[in-house]
């Protein structure tokens, strides 16, 4: 249930930093390998294949993987296998621009996606940055660089030596990604002004064109996006001051448990974190995916002092918590994504927490988050 240690790079000075379980877990599980990818980061690329029409089983099977693998929110995959996976899902869908669509449909879309938080930063270039930094957690096979200069912002990909070519379909979605995180900025979006890639177009270059608003450069110096600076500082419109600080609050706890000799809670509570959503909540499914047993995790958690039941009712509830100051959703989109199967179950759970039946104090939460309400400063 160990990644080696690796020593924590720091935060940057005088940045206001929106932290997620990644940049305060990573000193005690290790940082992903040169030449590796995240699980996670391959779950993300999974279920948006699944959500255009691909089979999950037959690209498991493509890649010789099983369900309890992909599901380790601290696991890592050779880059190889990140290549296949794209090959596999352009073969399924035939559809040969899969990754520039992936790059749209497989976005961080709730707080079990890792990258979702950097959504509510004051400033496109702080969303930018942040998600940047969390690519430790992502990938190791290139790295993203943001350049920042007196006209024009830059991220530049570096692919660490490796043929541009091979990294084509990856490094397509990652650019894609980052682009379409930028048309979600403030008002229309903000400003694209070129786009570069290293490798040759796979396809008609005029699609290039067409997905990213702008003559699309091969044969580059450097795969990279660019941006007119000044738009970086624009207020985003999502901006919310108190999500942000209680984001630090719920993710600081898995490092926390961690350091105080609590290593199994703490990697229970990231799996089920990441999982809410996604998969059904068992602990057998959680000691599959940690490579131990069902047995041994169950002791060590009661050892713990956090039952498994207990701890899955403590993390619904911090993530609760978080879209309750999102104040975006529906009471029964906001069940589904903490892992209920019936709206009543999570109406007996929300009234335990919180003390007040759900219905009215949700829709009071909604109305208030449409008029204004939410902290912006």
């Amino acid at each position: 249930m160990a990644r080696r240690r690796h020593p924590s790079s720091g935060a940057k000075k005088g940045a206001k930093s929106i932290r997620h379980w990644v940049s305060e877990i990573l000193p005690d599980v290790g940082a992903i390998q040169p030449g590796m990818v995240g699980t996670n980061f391959v779950g993300r690329i999974l279920r948006g294949a699944v959500d255009l029409g691909a089979s999950r089983p037959r690209l498991l099977d493509a890649l010789g993987l099983s369900e309890a693998s992909i599901r380790n929110p601290i696991g890592q995959l050779s880059s190889i296998l990140l290549a296949r996976l794209f090959e596999a899902i352009e073969q399924q869908l035939s559809e040969p621009t899969a990754a520039l669509i992936l790059g749209v449909s497989a976005r961080p879309s709730c707080f079990s996606d890792l990258g979702f938080i950097t959504r509510f930063a004051e400033t496109p270039r702080q969303t930018i940055a942040e998600t940047v930094s969390m690519q430790t957690f992502r990938q190791a096979v290139w790295k993203i660089e943001a350049q920042f200069g007196n006209r024009e912002a830059s991220l530049v990909w570096n692919g660490k030596g490796l043929d541009d070519q091979y990294l084509a379909p990856s490094l397509e979605f990652s650019a894609a990604s980052y682009s379409n995180m930028a048309r979600e900025g403030p008002t229309d979006g903000l400003p694209l002004k070129e786009v570069h890639f290293r490798h040759l177009p796979r396809f008609d270059p005029a699609i290039y064109d067409s997905h990213f608003g702008v003559k699309v450069r091969f044969g580059a110096l450097n795969t990279a996006l660019i941006f007119d600076n000044a738009s970086l500082d624009m207020p985003s419109p999502r901006a919310n001051a108190a999500l942000q600080q209680a984001i630090l609050e719920r993710f600081s706890q898995p490092p926390k448990w961690i350091r105080v000799g609590k290593r199994y809670s703490a990697l229970c509570f990231v799996y089920l974190a990441a999982e809410l959503n996604k998969s059904p909540l068992t602990l057998d499914r959680i000691a599959a995916s940690y490579g131990t047993t069902e047995r041994t995790l169950r002791r060590h958690l009661a050892e713990e002092g956090w039952p498994f039941r207990k701890l899955l009712d403590h993390v619904r509830k911090n993530m609760c918590d978080l879209y309750r100051l999102e104040g975006e959703r529906s009471l029964s989109q906001v069940a589904e994504l903490l892992g209920y199967s019936e709206l009543s179950a999570f109406s007996r759970a929300f009234s335990r927490w919180y003390g007040v039946a759900p219905r009215k104090t949700w829709s009071e939460m909604l109305t208030e988050g449409e008029n204004g309400g939410r902290s912006k400063d």
